[in-house]
Parts: C-alpha cells; sequence; structure tokens
C-alpha cells in the first residue's frame, strides 16, 4: 500500500461527504488558553499530556500559542502574558496570533476544577477528529484498485487498535511500578507454588527449561521435512486447548479435515492409516477398523468438540490476513497460543514482491510485533536449507533458518527438531529412535537440549520411549499363573538432567 502522509490538518477532514463541520470548540480552547496565561499552575503533567497531542488544538493560533507557552516552560520560566508576547515576537509569529491585543483580551482565570473539565472535552473532540481523519483514509485507500485490500483492512484495524490503546494502554512510568510488579510475581508464585508461568507444553523438561511459552514471545520451530514438526507443534497445541488455553493453528499446508485426522489418531491411538482406510488393506495385512477403535474415535471428536481450539487452513496466506484474523479471535475468545505452520509458506506485502529474504524477514517481524500486540506466544514452524544434510552430524545450526537471517533476530527461542545421529546414538545407546528438540537461542533463559520419542502412526511425541515398557502376558513358573505388566526403567536422564515424569502415561 503507498505511503501517504497522515498528518493532514484538520481544515482539510471531508467536510463535503459528510456535510458537517469537523468537531470543536473555539470558545472553549480560548478560555483555556487563557486561563494558562493568567495563571501558569493550571498546566499540570495531566493537562500538559493532553494538550500536547498534535492537534489538540483546532484553531491555528491558539496552536501557536500553546507551542510558545510550552518552550517557556521548558525553559523553566513561568509563563506570563508579557513573556509569552516577547516569545512570539522574537520567532515572527505575534501578528499570526493576533497581536498584544489578543493575548490580553485571551487572559481570563479559571477554576481549577473547570480548566480541567474543558481540558477533557477537548480533547474528546481532538479524538473525534482523529477518528474521522483515519475514516477518511481508509475510505479513500478502499478506493483505490491498486491498493491490496486485505493491507488496507489489516491497516486499518491496526489504526483503531492504535486509538484505543493510546487513550487507555500505558504510559511511560517509573522503573519503581515495574519492579514491584516483578516482585508481586515472584511473590506470588512462591505462595502460589507456581513452577511455571508459561502456556504448558506438556513436556516436563521443556517447561522446566523454558518456564512455558510466555507471553510476547515468538518461538521458532526449525526442522527438515519429514521430521515431525507439524505433529510436534498439533502436540503442544492440542495440549495447549486441554489445559483450557485458546489456541489458534494457521496450516498453509494441510487442509482442516487432514489436521483433524492427526488430532484424531493423537488422542485416540488409533492408526493414520487406518483412520483413512477404516475397510483395511487385505494385501497389506492391516485388518478393518473394529468396535473399539471407533468408539475411541467417538471419544476422540467429542473431547475436541469441548476444547477451545482452532484452525484456519487458508493457503498462501499473507501477514495481514493472518493478523486480521488473530485479532478476531482475541476479541471473540481470548488467545493464548498461536501456532503458524510454517513460515515459508506465508506471503508478505505486495511492496516486497520479487525479493523473498526481504519478505520473509518482514513476516518474522511482523509475527513478533502480533505477539507483543496481543500479549501471547506465537509458535512458528520454519524450514531449514539444505545445507544441514552436507554435514556429517546433521545437526542444524542457527544459520540454517531457510531464506533470512531475520529469523533469527526477532525470534525469542530458536529450536531446532532432528533425528538422533549414529554418532549419538553409539555414545548413548538410549537415544536409538530419538528426535531431539534442540534450543540454540534463549532469549531470557538458558540453552538446552533434550530427546523425545515419537509414533507418527498416531501422530504423538513422548518424553520416555514407548518400546522402554513392555507388557508380560499369561505366563507359568513353578505351577503358578502371572499376568502382569511390567514397566523397565528408562534409565536415560534427559540433556537437562530432570528425570521424565514417572507417572506419563505411555501407549502399547
Amino acid at each position: 500500500m503507498k505511503n501517504r502522509n497522515n498528518r493532514q490538518s484538520i481544515r482539510e477532514l471531508p467536510q463535503n461527504s459528510l456535510g458537517k463541520i469537523a468537531p470543536q470548540d473555539v470558545k472553549m480552547e480560548a478560555a483555556v488558553i487563557g486561563a494558562m496565561i493568567y495563571d501558569f499552575r493550571l498546566f499540570e503533567d495531566e493537562a500538559k499530556d493532553l494538550m500536547s497531542e498534535e492537534g489538540f488544538f483546532y484553531r491555528e493560533s491558539y496552536r501557536v500559542i500553546f507551542e510558545s507557552f510550552s518552550d517557556l516552560i521548558n525553559q523553566r520560566k513561568d509563563p506570563d502574558q508579557l513573556m509569552l508576547m516577547n516569545d512570539l515576537s522574537a520567532k515572527g509569529k505575534l501578528e499570526l496570533v493576533g497581536g498584544a491585543y489578543e493575548l490580553t483580551i485571551l487572559c481570563q482565570p479559571l477554576t481549577a476544577t473547570t480548566f480541567k473539565t474543558y481540558v477533557l472535552s477537548l480533547y474528546e473532540k481532538h479524538l473525534a477528529r482523529k477518528v474521522i481523519l483515519s475514516g477518511s483514509k481508509m475510505i479513500e485507500d478502499a478506493y483505490d484498485s491498486t491498493n491490496d485490500i486485505f493491507e488496507v483492512i489489516s491497516e486499518s484495524e491496526k489504526t483503531v487498535l492504535e486509538l484505543s490503546i493510546k487513550n487507555n494502554g500505558n504510559d511511560v512510568q517509573h522503573i519503581q511500578k515495574s519492579a514491584k510488579s516483578v516482585l508481586d510475581e515472584v511473590t506470588h508464585k512462591i505462595l502460589n507454588r507456581i513452577e511455571i508461568s508459561g502456556v504448558l507444553s506438556g513436556f516436563k523438561n521443556l517447561d522446566a527449561v523454558t518456564g512455558g511459552w510466555q507471553k510476547t514471545d515468538l518461538i521458532i520451530l526449525a526442522a527438515r521435512p519429514s521430521v515431525g514438526k507439524t505433529a510436534f507443534s498439533l502436540n503442544l497445541a492440542l495440549h495447549a486447548a486441554e489445559t483450557g488455553k485458546p489456541t489458534a493453528v494457521f496450516n498453509l499446508e494441510m487442509g482442516a479435515e487432514q489436521l483433524t485426522k492427526r488430532l484424531l489418531a493423537n488422542i485416540s491411538s488409533v492408526d493414520m492409516y487406518q483412520i483413512n482406510n477404516p475397510l483395511g488393506n487385505e494385501s497389506m495385512r492391516i485388518a478393518p477398523m473394529v468396535d473399539y477403535e471407533i468408539g475411541e474415535l467417538t471419544r476422540a471428536q467429542q473431547h475436541l468438540s469441548k476444547i477451545p481450539l482452532y484452525i484456519d487452513d487458508t493457503s498462501a496466506l499473507t501477514v495481514s490476513q493472518l493478523k486480521s484474523k488473530c485479532r478476531r479471535l482475541n476479541r471473540k475468545h481470548g488467545l493464548e497460543l498461536i501456532v503458524v505452520d510454517y513460515l515459508q509458506l506465508m506471503r508478505g506485502n505486495s511492496e516486497y514482491k520479487g525479493n523473498r529474504e526481504q519478505e520473509i524477514a518482514q513476516i518474522s517481524r511482523e509475527l513478533k510485533v502480533l505477539a507483543k500486540e496481543l500479549k501471547v506466544p506465537i509458535i512458528a514452524l520454519s524450514q531449514l536449507s539444505r545445507g544441514v544434510e552436507t554435514r556429517a552430524d546433521k545437526k542444524p545450526t542457527l544459520s540454517d533458518l531457510r531464506e533470512s537471517g531475520a529469523i533469527e533476530q526477532d525470534a525469542d527461542i530458536v529450536s531446532f527438531l532432528y533425528r538422533a545421529t549414529d554418532e549419538q546414538i553409539k555414545e548413548q545407546p538410549l537415544l536409538t529412535g530419538a528426535t531431539l528438540f534442540d534450543i540454540q537461542k534463549h532469549r531470557n533463559g538458558r540453552l538446552d537440549a533434550m530427546p523425545f520419542y515419537s509414533k507418527l502412526e498416531i501422530q504423538k511425541f513422548y518424553e520416555k520411549n514407548p518400546k522402554d515398557q513392555v507388557f508380560n502376558g499369561p505366563m507359568q513358573m513353578n505351577g503358578t499363573t502371572f499376568s502382569s505388566f511390567e514397566p523397565i526403567e528408562n534409565p536415560h536422564k534427559s540433556f537437562t538432567g530432570i528425570s521424565p515424569n514417572e507417572h506419563d502415561e505411555v501407549p502399547f
């Protein structure tokens, strides 16, 4: 979308289209200016902040007087009528405001309460003019056929949101306030024994390192194709939703039904092949689906219908569309986690078309901005370059992030999924079949790596290897029949040094 100067004069507002004069009250502006000249002590912090906004005064001459008044205050002077007259004269603006006579007749007293009431009333009129100005820009941009309409919508939403945040949001504050807030948070965690503050991943070792997915964080999860990054991200999204955290999954590669099949397989432990082929396949010796499996799928479907998990399968999604959808979801449901699968399939704004590196940089930057705006963690999946395949250890590094180094710069956490190498398995045999989760950038924590074990036929990841638990069926020993489930302890400690939860449910 073409950049256009938004600092349009109030007198240029589209009065013709509406047939109305912009909201204003020049008599009230005169009273406020006159009261300040009469008693500069009325110009305290709250009034100063409101009146200092560009466009607060509708009449240009009052704006000029106010600027002169502010300059004198900043010079630690106590402005009066004579001092203002001299300052305006030195700047060559005295005649512009009506001369010395105008300053004299303006100078009139107001009570502190009336002054504050007038300032607040003028501020509301100032905001109304800003809304009109923003609305006229939206209309003009929508009429322009050269603009991308989704960018127009996104920019319009952003403008309205900025107006709302600016007038209801945070102001510059003394460090004491945030320091007390941090201490209160620490005390609250201690008193309530809260070990993990962010959105839980469902994996004890991972949560121990990250503290859960933190608000405003951009988390990059990168891997080569077919390692299981989509399955892993669905595990994370599913667990978040199961703990009551509204979660949105944007998948640009698969349809909603494909993703739902994966989630049903994960919950029910019914093989993906059987979900796709319920009648089985005799040549492949795959049995038809039985009543028990149909029942498990039904229970899984009912479970999914009760959790706050939202899926969008729009292909070639633009970053503007993503932001619009997330804002609407957040207003309606209160998002607490967003998953994007995957970053390189997204499209940036049209101005970067033809330069893929800049386009990806813009997308990653916008994702970080969105995470801060909505105060939610965003997990964005990313492809790795083929360079990782040429190395003997196949271990990814930050430089392998595909198409842009800006991803590394914008992310709070950069993690890689890759299968344990032969050398690693030789050193630690229990890593056989493991997929390693390797955190190589962690802006607010430590770097670490840990093994996970997958059963991709049901799209599920575990911290303990399911093969480390076996079932001993009925057996005879000295005339006695035994039938027992006998877990075999996994002696492997994760790279974090924390043992997986002994009570984790492990399917067969």
